[in-house]
C-alpha cells in the first residue's frame, strides 16, 4: 500500500477532514466564547477571520478591545484607513480599552477624531503614545470629561495643551511620560482627579511651571522618575493623606514636597545622575522630601542617595525621627 494512503483513503483527504471537522468544532462555540478568544489577537489579527466564513464577517466587532501600532515598514496611509475602518464598521458598540502608538506629523486631527470615537464608545481604558509632534498638541476635550474612563496613559513626546476645565471622576489610574506641560491650572487637575489610586509621572518637562499642589484624597502609589534634562525645575507640593507608597527617582530639579501621611508604608528614594555643582540644592531637597515620610514603615535609600545627603553636612542637624521603621 502506498505510503501517502491510510486505510484506503489519501493522506491528504484525511487531513482535509480533520482540519474541517476542528473548524466546524470552533464555530459551533457560543459567539460570547468565540468573542473572549478573539479579544486576545491583535485587532488587525481579529480582524482578518472576517473572511473566514458569514458567522464570522462581523464577529471582531464585538469586541471590547481596539489597538493598532505604527509599523515603521508599513505605508502610514494603509495604516490610518486601518483604523479608521474598524472604527466605523464598530458602530457604537463598546470599546474597553483603546491603544493607539503612532507618529502624529500632520494628521492631529485624523488622530483626534479616533480618540474622539472612542470616547464617544465609553472606553474605560485609553493608551496613546504619540510622537512625531509639531507644537503644542492639543487632544480632543471630551478624553478629559469622559465619566467612563479608568486608566488613561498618555505618552506625548512633545508639548501637551491641556484643556481648562478637566473632570474625570472615575479616573484610577494614571501613566504620564515625556509631557511638558504648559500650565498650571490643568496640570493640577489632571494630577488632582478625585477617585485617582495610582498615578505615574515619568519623565516630563515641568520648566515651564512654577508651583503645582497634587491633591489626590485616594491616591495609594505614587512613582516619580525625572533626570537633569531641564535645567529649570518646579515646586511640587503632593497632598495625598492614603498614600501607602512612594518611589522617587529624581535629579531633584523639581523641589518635590510632601505632607506627610500617616497611612504611608514604604518610600524609595534614589538620585537620578546630574552635575556635581547641584550636590547641595539636591541633598537639600531630598531632606524635605524626608520630612513628609517620618510615618513610612520602610524607607529605602539608595547608595547616591545617601552620598547626596552627606555632601551638605549642616543638614544633619535637622535630621528626622522616623519611629515607625
Amino acid at each position: 500500500m502506498d505510503e501517502s494512503t491510510v486505510n484506503g483513503k489519501p493522506e491528504c483527504q484525511r487531513l482535509r477532514k480533520g482540519k474541517d471537522a476542528g473548524i466546524d468544532k470552533i464555530n459551533r462555540l457560543p459567539e460570547a466564547i468565540l468573542e473572549h478568544i478573539l479579544s486576545f489577537l491583535p485587532t488587525v489579527d481579529a480582524v482578518k477571520t472576517s473572511v473566514l466564513c458569514k458567522k464570522w464577517q462581523y464577529l471582531w466587532t464585538s469586541i471590547p478591545n481596539v489597538e493598532f501600532e505604527e509599523d515603521s515598514s508599513s505605508k502610514r496611509e494603509l495604516f490610518m484607513n486601518s483604523v479608521e475602518r474598524v472604527l466605523l464598521l464598530r458602530g457604537c458598540s463598546h470599546i474597553r480599552r483603546f491603544y493607539i502608538a503612532c507618529n502624529v506629523f500632520d494628521d492631529a486631527n485624523r488622530v483626534n477624531l479616533w480618540v474622539s470615537a472612542a470616547v464617544r464608545r465609553n472606553v474605560e481604558e485609553c493608551s496613546l503614545c504619540l510622537s512625531g509632534i509639531k507644537g503644542p498638541f492639543a487632544l480632543p476635550h471630551c478624553l478629559f470629561i469622559s465619566t467612563s474612563l479608568t486608566n488613561l496613559e498618555l505618552y506625548v513626546a512633545g508639548a501637551l495643551k491641556l484643556p481648562s476645565k478637566i473632570d474625570l471622576p472615575n479616573l484610577k489610574y494614571l501613566i504620564l511620560m515625556k509631557i511638558k506641560f504648559l500650565d498650571e491650572r490643568s496640570t493640577e487637575q489632571l494630577l488632582s482627579c478625585p477617585a485617582l489610586q495610582e498615578l505615574f509621572v515619568e519623565d516630563c518637562n515641568w520648566s515651564h511651571l512654577r508651583a503645582v499642589t497634587i491633591f489626590t484624597p485616594m491616591l495609594k502609589s505614587l512613582t516619580i522618575r525625572d533626570k537633569d534634562r531641564h535645567r529649570v525645575g518646579c515646586q511640587v507640593m503632593i497632598c495625598a493623606n492614603n498614600l501607602e507608597s512612594i518611589y522617587c527617582k529624581s535629579a531633584f530639579v523639581n523641589d518635590y514636597c510632601l505632607r506627610e501621611s500617616c497611612s504611608l508604608m514604604e518610600a524609595v528614594i534614589d538620585v537620578a545622575e546630574f552635575p556635581l555643582s547641584r550636590s547641595r540644592e539636591a541633598a537639600y531637597r531630598i531632606s524635605k522630601l524626608l520630612q513628609g515620610m517620618r510615618s513610612v514603615k520602610s524607607l529605602e535609600l539608595s547608595s547616591k542617595t545617601i552620598e547626596v545627603l552627606t555632601s551638605a553636612d549642616e543638614i544633619y542637624i535637622h535630621l528626622l525621627v522616623f519611629g515607625n521603621l
